[in-house]
């Protein structure tokens, strides 16, 4: 998720009882925890990938969401996720990710 998620960063998470496009989410794939952006909604799955990544992840089905990412700590300043102006960036980010991974 570099560089919005620089190493060292504490992330913090609630349920994921309502997911956006923009948020990030925690995810477990072979026994790996994944913090990833949720570039797409579907249905039963959740498209997400990671901010430096080339190609999205497999679609992840909605109940293998571990949590929605709320809140970021790095350097000792805190950055809550669901402030509008931070919502919004996400969501624009999230945007500006997809359209250039369908140009690859």
């Amino acid at each position: 998720m570099f560089p919005f998620l620089p190493d060292g960063s504490l992330l913090f998470f609630e349920a994921p009882l309502a997911l956006h496009v923009g948020d990030i989410v925690l995810t477990e794939e072979d026994g790996r925890w994944l913090a990833h952006r949720v570039i797409g909604l579907e249905a039963n799955h959740v498209i997400t990938c990671g901010d430096w990544n080339r190609t999205s992840d497999p679609p992840v089905p909605r109940d293998r969401v571990l949590g929605r990412c709320t809140q970021i700590r790095r350097k000792g300043v805190d950055i809550h996720l669901d402030l509008l102006c931070v919502r919004l960036f996400s969501r624009l980010l999230a945007a500006i990710l997809t359209t250039a991974k369908s140009r690859l």
